[in-house]
């Protein structure tokens, strides 16, 4: 039905069918018998309003039809500017010839002012068709415009997004070098001062035959000690820190790219716990070991999530012929003990089709042992 292409062109078709049925009306009103007009309306009406609810090839069916009823019935020629309008909504303009020579054949037939009004109302059913197809272009082009922008609007907020992840990624990267600075920093300089005194307090507490001093001594010594072992613990958890995740992932599949096609896809946020980052690496090196030793894949995909409540690692590759692994070989026994110390579960399924490894590791357990 070619008048419902939008709710906002249906409403002109109906507001310019209804005037032009109102200029019908005048010419209607110059016949000189009362029931022949009404006729005529009535017909018109019901013809039109089939227009405005059959299929297409239908509506064409119609308005051929009530050209050659126009032929046989001058009196119909009254409504012709209604029908001209749904014509030329259409495009079927050949019928406006039909249209064209049904009118002036029945000219006769008609009164004096009747083929006016005629024409007059056809040359406005030209006009409303005109501004109704303006309104539906403008409209149409509106709404190209509208989703080019949201388009365009979807994908500037992707490249901002990216950008922003691209300099949090800088930053963090500047940070874990400022860390590893600071902690060598530490361990070089204060760390060795801090073995000299030891050494040297624990010479002298060697020496030392004064029994007074002794206790001092020895409380001195303790102090260094304390503070050593301060230091170490410091620099141990501040190196720890600077595990970075993405990038040692990307440096143990580096070497493996010449011979093998490598998809990671690494959507566990840096902040994830350390524990949690040996366990993920740990595995994903057992991993791509054993497929260089035992497999004949030559893809590998390594997919790592972070779910509500735990993160998640899934490891396959196409070779065939593993149907027949143990997870008692190949390190598969180790990576389960990573999985098992970190608090979760290893699963392995080998196939003649691929090989799986699926690790997941709960976020509860790693809150509560952080180390």
């Amino acid at each position: 039905m070619y008048f419902y292409a939008s709710g906002g062109e249906l409403l002109h078709t109906i507001v310019d069918k209804i005037g032009l049925l109102l200029l019908c009306l005048l010419s209607l009103m110059q016949a000189e018998s009362f029931w022949r007009p009404v006729a005529v309306l009535l017909i018109g009406a019901v013809c039109s309003e089939a227009i405005q609810l059959l299929p297409a090839k239908k509506t064409l069916y119609i308005l051929a039809l009530y050209g050659v009823l126009c032929l046989l019935v001058p009196s119909l020629c009254l409504i012709l500017p209604l029908f001209i309008y749904d014509v030329l909504t259409i495009k079927k303009y050949p019928l406006l010839v039909l249209y064209a020579a049904a009118f002036l054949a029945g000219m006769m037939s008609l009164t004096a002012m009747q083929p006016l009004f005629i024409l007059v109302s056809s040359g406005i059913a030209v006009l409303l068709h005109i501004r109704s197809r303006t309104a539906a272009d403008l409209q149409k082009r509106l709404i190209e415009q509208r989703d080019q922008a949201e388009e365009v609007h979807l994908l500037l907020s992707e490249k901002n997004k990216h950008i922003l992840q691209q300099q949090d990624n800088e930053i963090y990267m500047a940070t874990l070098k400022e860390r590893n600075r600071i902690a060598r920093e530490i361990h070089d300089n204060v760390g060795h001062s801090l073995t000299r005194s030891l050494l040297q307090v624990g010479a002298i507490q060697i020496l030392n035959k004064d029994e007074t001093l002794s206790e001092s001594i020895s409380s001195v010594k303790d102090t260094l000690n304390e503070a050593m072992t301060s230091i170490r613990s410091s620099v141990h958890d501040l190196h720890d820190t600077t595990i970075h995740l993405h990038r040692t992932l990307q440096e143990c599949i580096a070497p493996l790219e010449e011979r093998y096609r490598i998809e990671l896809d690494c959507g566990i946020p840096e902040r994830a716990p350390k524990s949690v980052k040996l366990c993920l690496i740990g595995i994903v090196k057992e991993s791509l070991s054993n497929v260089v030793k035992h497999s004949n894949a030559d893809t590998i995909s390594v997919v790592l999530r972070e779910h509500p409540a735990f993160y998640q690692l899934i490891i396959r590759d196409n070779g065939t012929g593993n149907k027949t692994i143990r997870e008692t070989g190949m390190g598969l026994a180790g990576m389960k003990e990573r999985a098992e110390n970190a608090g979760g579960l290893l699963n392995i399924t080998p196939s003649e089709k691929g090989f799986q490894v699926f690790a997941s590791i709960p976020k509860k357990k790693q809150e509560e042992n952080p180390e």
